[in-house]
């Protein structure tokens, strides 16, 4: 199945081992459908981004970035990859299926959180944060689109395409996020701590929540800038002494001076929630997250310009597909049929390294 630039998939399609539900998505370059696995009828869903768009080495790197981060991103707050497979037009992955939709829509039809749910809401945020920092990855685009809710409002972190590695050196220099989630130093296009920048990407995020409202004037680039880069803001009175507290000490000038990802857990605003226990629901979903298949092992995108032939010796595959963890029954085994159409079980990087 090939999707034609700009033309739906119509609803009942089969790719693959799917069933087109129905769209709940798009992007740029892609779409995102609700889709239905065929073998044991669980929702999952599917990203298709066209191979007209990712002609560029940019391009496809930023799509292998994300694929690899998400394959080693196995946490309850962030949205699993289960498995990646393309046909001559397109890349399709298949992920979590979240209908609570993004915080942005959340927002936009709640005005603003209560202190209560966002604190809830905004532990789980941090925490699984805290944990890409702790494998060494920085989010870098963290904004109400990129945390989705699932059907009770959990959070699940997404968007990793312009994540970045944390190596030796610690530091970044390439601008990612928007520029009103962006840290100072990120706007005066210095090397910054990709960590830090995430940080005050959550204190821009919990601004929103509790007030509705940017921290900053976005209808004005120029004013906005010079807000930030001076971190002038206003918390409304309505606001607890502890959020205000929170924000207060996340949105700093200096980024040595902001708090550190466990002491923003560790604060009065979110100590309820995070010392709690992990809810039933969520510990369910801890233990029932898909195995990775060791067979598939995807590499990060190479350093250099040059993008020609496969790294695995594999080519001219006309369907090729990584079972990047897949959902296995009661009995821990993969259901009968469920890789019926994944004849090749190749690694991510010859399913996109020959386009």
């Amino acid at each position: 199945m090939a999707l034609l630039l700009g033309i739906e998939i119509p609803p009942n399609t089969i790719i693959g081992n799917y069933q087109i539900q129905e769209k709940v998505g798009s992007g740029a370059f892609s779409m995102v459908y609700k889709v239905r696995n065929l073998s044991n009828n669980i929702i999952f869903a599917m990203k298709v981004i066209s191979k007209a768009n990712t002609t560029q080495v940019d391009d496809m790197n930023q799509l292998k970035k994300e694929i690899h981060v998400m394959s080693i991103l196995r946490h309850e707050f962030i949205t699993s990859l289960y498995e990646i497979f393309d046909d001559i037009n397109c890349f399709y992955l298949i992920s979590d299926y979240c209908p609570g939709g993004d915080l942005m829509s959340y927002i936009s039809q709640n005005v603003k959180i209560d202190e209560e749910k966002a604190a809830e809401m905004f532990s789980q945020i941090a925490k699984g944060i805290k944990f890409c920092h702790s494998q060494g990855i920085a989010h870098r685009n963290l904004n109400l689109e990129s945390i989705l809710l699932d059907k009770d409002d959990h959070i699940r972190i997404s968007n990793f395409g312009l994540s970045g590695f944390i190596g030796e050196r610690k530091l970044m220099d390439s601008f990612c996020t928007s520029p009103c989630y962006a840290a100072p130093e990120c706007l005066y296009h210095k090397p910054y701590d990709g960590r830090k920048s995430d940080i005050w990407s959550l204190g821009v995020i919990l601004f929103i929540m509790i007030t509705g409202n940017y921290p900053w004037h976005v209808t004005n680039i120029n004013q906005m800038m010079k807000e930030i880069v001076d971190c002038k803001f206003q918390i409304p009175d309505f606001v607890s002494s502890k959020c205000k507290d929170l924000i207060e000490n996340i949105l700093v000038v200096n980024p040595d001076d902001l708090l550190s990802i466990d002491s923003i857990l560790n604060h009065p605003f979110l100590v309820k929630y995070s010392n709690s226990k992990i809810s039933d629901y969520q510990s369910t979903r801890k233990q029932s997250l898909p195995p990775l298949v060791p067979t598939s092992v995807v590499k990060p995108p190479a350093s250099g310009r040059k993008r020609s032939g496969s790294l695995t010796g594999q080519q001219g595959q006309h369907q090729r597909s990584v079972v990047v963890g897949i959902p296995m029954n009661k009995n821990g085994n993969i259901p009968p049929g469920a890789i019926q159409y994944r004849r090749h079980r190749v690694s991510a990087d010859s399913v996109l390294s020959s386009h």
